[in-house]
């Protein structure tokens, strides 16, 4: 019964919906609805084992949250990504951007495109397929995806002529030929901008068979290396996740991170759980144990 309450309360405090705790759960909605009703007529103690180990996870996330507001900063990479897809949509241009792993590329990406919700955002993953890049834009653009690779592009060129919109291909390293030449074509005949962010290796994939790629590589109106953070970026990444910290926490955390964001936050994270669980201040010694236990490339 206890556990019963437990999940209500959850529920009824946090707000998040049963169909979540399904999910999470491994459960229907209908089986999470009819336990908190109490009338689910399968297996009450197995499907509370499940119950009592979200809930346990989900305290567990709550305890080790950190005291910030999560709002996205505004190092350099993301005010050189915002410059360089402000002006892909101006001039209706392919503009790139590249940098390494780890220094804010995606989080820019989508912050820009929650604060410019016409342009179309796009992941590409390993694999892609022409086929399956058309079918995500069809699906971006509420379009049908029956048909050949054809009609899809018709239907997605009819859609964006005149528009003005933007199309973002994050990690567009992982695009074969046939991806680029799709997006080439939809960047001619629909006449509008287009921007390619990846790793530093999709300029390398774009300068490669000139047979292949001059096309494309020439209509690149414009590309723009992405630096390293900076320390004022680290500063500010370290302050909005934890707050002011000592200069010496600092240094430590710097020189720990590597210039990397995302293993920045990973380092925070750990060192946020140290803290807690040994009911301490943040402290050199408490960085140098979380970044024993963070995997750095």
């Amino acid at each position: 019964m206890r556990l019963h309450q437990d999940l209500k309360k959850l529920i009824e405090s946090s707000g998040i919906s049963q169909s979540t705790i399904a999910k999470s759960t491994g459960m229907s909605a209908s089986v999470i609805s009819q336990y908190l009703k109490g009338s689910y007529p399968g297996n009450i103690a197995a499907l509370e084992e499940r119950i009592r180990e979200f809930l346990t996870t989900h305290r567990e996330r709550e305890e080790e949250n950190m005291p910030t507001t999560q709002e996205v900063v505004e190092i350099q990479s993301l005010k050189e990504i915002f410059s360089q897809l402000r002006r892909a949509s101006r001039y209706r241009d392919i503009g790139m951007a590249t940098g390494e792993s780890g220094i804010g590329k995606t989080t820019a990406l989508k912050e820009y495109h929650r604060r410019n919700p016409t342009t179309i955002l796009i992941e590409a993953d390993p694999g892609y397929t022409a086929r399956s890049l058309a079918v995500e834009l069809c699906e971006a653009l509420g379009l049908d995806t029956r048909g050949n690779l054809h009609l899809m592009m018709k239907r997605i060129i009819a859609k964006l002529s005149g528009s003005g919109r933007l199309v973002i291909i994050d990690e567009a390293e992982h695009l074969p030929y046939r991806c680029l030449e799709l997006i080439r074509r939809i960047h001619d005949k629909a006449d509008i901008g287009v921007a390619l962010v990846g790793m530093p290796r999709l300029k390398t994939n774009l300068q490669g068979d000139p047979n292949y790629f001059a096309q494309l590589y020439r209509r690149v109106g414009s590309h723009r290396p992405l630096k390293p953070l900076t320390d004022s970026d680290i500063a500010s990444l370290i302050s909005s996740r934890i707050g002011p910290v000592g200069s010496d926490v600092q240094t430590a955390l710097r020189k720990a991170c590597q210039s990397n964001a995302r293993t920045l936050v990973k380092i925070l994270r750990q060192c946020v759980e140290i803290a807690r669980i040994n009911s301490c201040d943040l402290t050199v010694d408490v960085v140098s144990r979380a970044e024993d236990l963070v995997v750095i490339a």
